[in-house]
């Protein structure tokens, strides 16, 4: 796991750092902030309508949240999913703009959707 990429996508100082698996179990359960995880969107070129979809989180309560208020664990936990996703996918495409436009390219395998919205 890339764990300097994956602080990146929080932006700084809106993260502790995050130097192993223990780090994120412990910003699982603290919560990462709403601004936070709106930088992470915004750096991987995620809409919020598909963030919103993705964390399970509707966009009313969203709404609720100020930028430093703390999301609840399942919200943050599928947050820290999708980050530590993209930091494998862009070892693996080799540049983040390949795994985005891969992740947001219709596939045959899943009926003709597209891997981020599945």
């Amino acid at each position: 796991m890339n764990t300097t990429l994956l602080a990146t996508y929080f932006g700084p100082g809106n993260a502790p750092p995050l130097r192993s698996v223990f780090d994120l179990m412990e910003v699982s359960r603290a919560g990462l902030s709403k601004k936070a995880v709106a930088n992470m969107a915004r750096h991987l070129s995620i809409p919020l309508a598909d963030l919103f979809v993705i964390l399970h989180i509707s966009i009313r309560t969203w709404q609720r949240y100020s930028d430093d208020k703390r999301l609840p664990q399942e919200v943050t936990e599928k947050a820290l999913q999708l980050a530590i996703l993209y930091t494998q996918g862009e070892d693996v495409f080799g540049e983040a703009w390949r795994f985005q436009g891969w992740m947001n390219h219709p596939n045959p395998v899943l009926d003709g959707k597209n891997p981020l919205t599945c």
